[in-house]
């Protein structure tokens, strides 16, 4: 068989797949709260890595509401997002693709076959640490939180983009 022939539609996360980005969205996590007890950050820390795709916010909240909880989780989780924010798209920026995804990607194109990104990082920053990048060319669209992937999933489902009977 031809590469891609039976796929409608390329879908890839960014974080672990297309950037070696996990160390950098960890170390993000210690910068963003380092007033609180480092077991209980490391804890936070050991349920982000088992629970990938989720939103940075929707696992902060969590943290202020079970793990360290605060008078104010609203105001503690935007505080921490902004600090996890800025540490994260420094890293992003400067962190290395993994071996081989740009050529895949590449490939996919080839083919014409539409190349997502779904990511459970922040939208803004996954367009920003990609543009610059030679295979942004390929990508016919990048989409991150605060919407989760399965909304842009369906989406994409929706508009047509994954086609039934393609391999996804």
């Amino acid at each position: 068989p031809i590469f891609g022939e039976q796929y409608s539609c390329a879908i890839f996360d960014c974080d672990g797949v297309i950037l070696d980005s996990n160390p950098v969205k960890i170390e993000a996590f210690r910068v963003a709260l380092p007033d609180y007890d480092p077991i209980v950050v490391e804890r936070f820390i050991d349920e982000h890595r088992r629970t990938g795709g989720i939103s940075r916010y929707a696992k902060l909240a969590r943290f202020f509401r079970e793990y360290a909880p605060v008078d104010d989780p609203e105001a503690a989780t935007a505080h921490a997002a902004a600090v996890f924010g800025q540490v994260a798209l420094a890293g992003l920026l400067t962190c290395d693709e993994l071996p081989g995804v740009a050529d895949l990607i590449a490939r996919f194109a080839d083919r014409g076959i539409p190349i997502h990104v779904v990511s459970g990082g922040d939208q803004d920053e996954v367009r920003e640490a990609l543009r610059p990048r030679p295979l942004a060319a390929h990508l016919t669209g990048i989409h991150g939180s605060p919407t989760p992937k399965h909304e842009h999933l369906e989406r994409l489902r929706t508009e047509g983009q994954l086609l039934p009977g393609g391999v996804y």
